[in-house]
């Protein structure tokens, strides 16, 4: 089937890391469909470009606009139709697959979507994932747009259960499905690292945790946390944060009034190689999120074998189904109660074991095959002899 794939966030020139999960799920598809990528996203120019992504047709669209955020929202909305209509009008598309109908300057892809697919007599198909239905992060106007654009969806997919639950609430259908997000195994797996890992020379215990760098992803938290347990539990610690954002500073600041410049490290951002040989060195990978509607990194963490740690947010709770794969924790900035959890588990050294188990589970569950048998079973069948 030939797919046009409209994102509202995808890997750029500006932010290299940003909609990776998104481009997954198109790299995903491309194994057995032709898909072809929109994309446009603000910069300080205009430009276009035309290139070929593991065999995905991406066509990227820069733009740069100085008005208000309303009408920035609405100029995303109509550069998409536009690039659609250049781009794909003369190709026969069988499904337009955006993901989130999210409305702001960098998001709004689901609700052109939606317009190109009533103009046109495509089916769309939304995918959500954005965390503003968790947080209720919008407007009057903004939630009417966003209901219109899931109310006359094709079909919606969500990541996680408690995501549908907000939008069956939001939208009164009763139609959502679930299509957890998806990874690539052979950038996480190396099939000569059959169990973690690499060698420790000392007893230094290891930490990682990867995320945009901000408020909601909590890593405040993270460091207040290690702070405690390097300063009254004794633990010998090396913490390594993976990302970019505009906590940067303030978190680096954080971390010189503790005085842990030689135990926590802003490593930036990453390409996915160098995450998966950071979580392959690494004994434990901690998320301590406010909110999130998915987590990727943490299936990235269990496909290298990592246990790990998350707080209830609204997405980690139906990825670590079990005891094997991690800990659950409740969503609260009490350090005295976040550090006390931890501390057990290293005394346990409950992270040490059930490796393989993580590893096969991570596989299963979220590899590129189930996620193209969920998506062909689910929602592509339906649209195969129109």
């Amino acid at each position: 089937m030939k797919i046009t794939v409209i994102p509202s966030w995808y890997p750029n020139p500006k932010m290299r890391t940003q909609g990776l999960f998104f481009r997954d799920q198109a790299r995903a598809l491309s194994k057995e469909h032709e898909v072809d990528v929109l994309y446009c996203h603000r910069g300080k120019r205009f430009y276009s470009n035309l290139y070929t992504d593991d065999g995905i047709k991406t066509f990227y669209w820069g733009y740069r606009l100085r008005i208000g955020s309303i009408l920035g929202m609405i100029s995303r909305i109509f550069i998409y139709c536009m690039m659609f209509i250049l781009y794909e009008k003369k190709r026969k598309v069988d499904v337009i697959h955006c993901h989130s109908v999210a409305f702001n300057q960098d998001g709004s892809a689901g609700i052109a979507g939606v317009i190109l697919g009533k103009l046109f007599s495509i089916p769309v198909v939304i995918t959500e994932h954005a965390t503003v239905f968790s947080n209720k992060n919008y407007g009057r106007f903004e939630k009417r747009l966003m209901r219109w654009a899931l109310s006359n969806a094709d079909m919606i997919i969500c990541v996680s259960e408690g995501l549908r639950d907000i939008l069956e609430e939001m939208t009164l259908r009763q139609d959502i499905l679930i299509i957890p997000n998806t990874i690539d195994f052979k950038t996480f797996v190396n099939n000569d690292i059959v169990v973690h890992k690499i060698k420790k020379e000392n007893d230094k215990i290891k930490i990682c945790s990867v995320g945009y760098l901000m408020e909601k992803k909590g890593f405040d938290r993270l460091i207040n946390v290690i702070n405690k347990l390097i300063k009254d539990f004794g633990y010998d610690i090396e913490l390594s944060i993976v990302g970019a954002g505009p906590q940067y500073d303030s978190l680096s600041i954080l971390i010189r009034q503790y005085d842990l410049q030689d135990s926590i490290f802003l490593l930036g951002e990453l390409d996915k190689k160098q995450i998966s040989e950071l979580m392959l060195s690494s004994d434990l990978f901690i998320l301590l999120s406010r909110v999130e509607t998915f987590g990727v990194v943490i299936i990235e963490g269990l496909a290298t074998g990592l246990y790990c740690v998350a707080t209830k947010c609204g997405g980690p709770e139906y990825i670590i189904k079990d005891k094997k794969l991690g800990h659950l924790l409740k969503n609260t900035n009490d350090v005295e109660y976040l550090s006390s959890e931890i501390d057990n588990l290293l005394q346990n050294k409950t992270y040490d074991k059930d490796q393989i188990y993580r590893m096969n589970y991570a596989r299963q569950e979220y590899g590129f095959e189930r996620f193209l048998e969920l998506f062909n079973d689910l929602v592509l069948k339906k649209y195969e002899n129109k």
